[in-house]
């Protein structure tokens, strides 16, 4: 089990290996030892819980590193500006006016409501202002997250030198 530890283990950054390696394998070891008293069972779920651990934490690793390496440790590559939200609103009426303009003319024969164009500025005023409410509170879900995320680096660089 050892032996596919270190396996493991060289999914990690290079960095944290040398930072950390020796350190989570004596750990390892030690464990490893108090669990073989136990019996078997203790022993395979120790070994289980390790494996994913593992695999968990170097997946974890690797892309805390990569969003280290984007622009100087932020997300700045994937933001789009704010009147981009604005744009994507006018995008969406449009869409959907020209949905409903496309439902109307299939149904020619039918009779149309004499009021659709009495309803459109309010149903358009009510899609538009939901719409809004939504990505303002979408706006300031992404920026409570990105203070998270900052936050969590500053911490995670300054336990690293």
């Amino acid at each position: 089990m050892l032996q596919l530890y270190r396996l493991l283990l060289l999914l990690y950054p290079p960095a944290y290996r040398r930072e950390f390696g020796e350190e989570m394998i004596a750990v390892f070891r030690q464990v490893q030892r108090d669990c073989e008293n136990h019996g078997l069972k203790a022993t395979f779920y120790f070994s289980l819980r390790e494996v994913a651990g593992l695999l968990d934490g170097s997946i974890r690793e690797r892309l805390l590193a990569r969003c280290r390496s984007l622009q100087g440790g932020t997300m700045h590559a994937f933001r789009f500006p704010g009147w981009m939200i604005v744009a994507m609103v006018v995008v969406l009426m449009t869409v959907m006016m020209a949905i409903e303009t496309a439902r109307v003319m299939s149904t020619r024969g039918a009779a149309v409501s004499p009021h659709w164009g009495a309803l459109l500025v309010p149903f358009g005023f009510a899609v538009l202002t939901l719409m809004c409410g939504l990505g303002i509170i979408g706006y300031g879900l992404l920026i409570a997250l990105r203070r998270i995320v900052h936050q969590r680096m500053r911490q995670s660089l300054g336990k690293r030198p």
